[in-house]
C-alpha cells in the first residue's frame, strides 16, 4: 500500500482490535441465542465485501478499510467455528481430536496462502485475492 516500515507497523494493530470486538459481539450472540451458522455465515460476508475492496481498491484508505473488514470476518470466525464444531460432537475424545483435526487444517491455509501470494505477482497479488475469494 505504500507505507513506509514504521507505519505499517503502526498500522497493523486497529484491525485486531476490530476483529477483537467483532469476535466478542459474535460470542455473545451466539450464546445468547444458541445459534452459530448464521453467525458464521455474517462473518464471511463481512470477509468476502472486505476481499474485492481491500484487493482492487484504488486508494490505499480504501484499501486498508478492506483490511479491517476481512481482519474482523475471518478472525471473529475461529472461535465461532471451533464451538460450532465442538457443540454438535458427542464425547470428549471425539471432541478433543475434530478440534485438533480443525485447528490442523487451519493451519495447512497458511501453506496454501504462501504458494498463492507469490513474489511475482506484487503489488496486487490478484491471483492470492482470487483464490482467497473462491
Amino acid at each position: 500500500m505504500g507505507f513506509s516500515v514504521a507505519a505499517s507497523q503502526c498500522l497493523i494493530a486497529p484491525p485486531y482490535a476490530v476483529a477483537a470486538l467483532l469476535m466478542w459481539l459474535s460470542a455473545y450472540l451466539g450464546d445468547r441465542y444458541h445459534v452459530r451458522g448464521p453467525i458464521l455465515i455474517a462473518n464471511s460476508l463481512i470477509a468476502l465485501i472486505g476481499l474485492p475492496i481491500m484487493g482492487f481498491a484504488a486508494s490505499s484508505g480504501a484499501r486498508y478499510f478492506g483490511v479491517f473488514l476481512v481482519t474482523a470476518g475471518t478472525n471473529a470466525n475461529i472461535p465461532t467455528a471451533l464451538a460450532y464444531q465442538a457443540n454438535n460432537v458427542r464425547g470428549q475424545w471425539k471432541r478433543a481430536f475434530c478440534s485438533a483435526l480443525f485447528v490442523g487444517f487451519g493451519g495447512i491455509g497458511g501453506i496454501s496462502g504462501a504458494t498463492v501470494f507469490r513474489n511475482q505477482d506484487a503489488p496486487r497479488y490478484i491471483p492470492g485475492i482470487g483464490a482467497a475469494i473462491a
